[in-house]
């Protein structure tokens, strides 16, 4: 009896081992699963700025495309790759992307570059950026430049490009 009641509570105590790893490993995969879709994010949240940027240095008395749907429509210099792919606006990874001009930007050197999450609920932050773009009367005649990418905890664009965090 002491026998069968010592390996009943030996492998209670392996189920319990094995279920505390189990769900320690299913947190470190929910975390790594969030680290990967934000870095996803930050990095299309570049390939939006580039294709915006390079738009920019191209039409110089327009500026920013101020609608990032253009941007799917032309490519890359020497390429048959998109400055944006179409996907990207309607949603990858969890992630919604946009590019507006400000308000006040005409012709568009000011744009604001957004990565929301689709889901508001999800844990998942948004990430912003502020382009500028300017021309000027000496040599490079035009450029492109902008703020550090920011992010805030929440869904909520306009936060992030008033109060979000510089990424480190």
């Amino acid at each position: 009896m002491k026998t069968a009641l010592k390996a009943t509570l030996f492998s209670a105590v392996l189920v319990s081992v094995a279920l505390t790893q189990e769900s320690a490993s299913g947190q470190k995969s929910a975390r790594s699963r969030k680290a990967d879709l934000e870095m996803q994010a930050i990095v299309n949240l570049r390939k939006l700025v580039a294709g915006e940027s390079t738009y920019a240095m191209s039409h110089p008395n327009e500026g920013f495309a101020c609608d990032a749907r253009v941007l799917t429509q032309l490519e890359w210099p020497n390429s048959n790759a998109k400055l944006v792919e179409p996907t990207m606006l309607s949603g990858v990874g969890e992630y919604r992307f946009s590019a507006s001009c400000a308000p006040d930007s005409k012709p568009g050197t000011k744009l604001n570059v957004l990565a929301v999450p689709v889901d508001p609920r999800a844990d998942l932050r948004t990430f912003c950026k502020v382009e500028t773009f300017g021309p000027y009367e000496t040599a490079p005649f035009v450029a492109t430049g902008g703020s550090p990418i920011r992010s805030i905890s929440s869904a909520d664009a306009g936060s992030c490009l008033v109060s979000g965090e510089p990424l480190k």
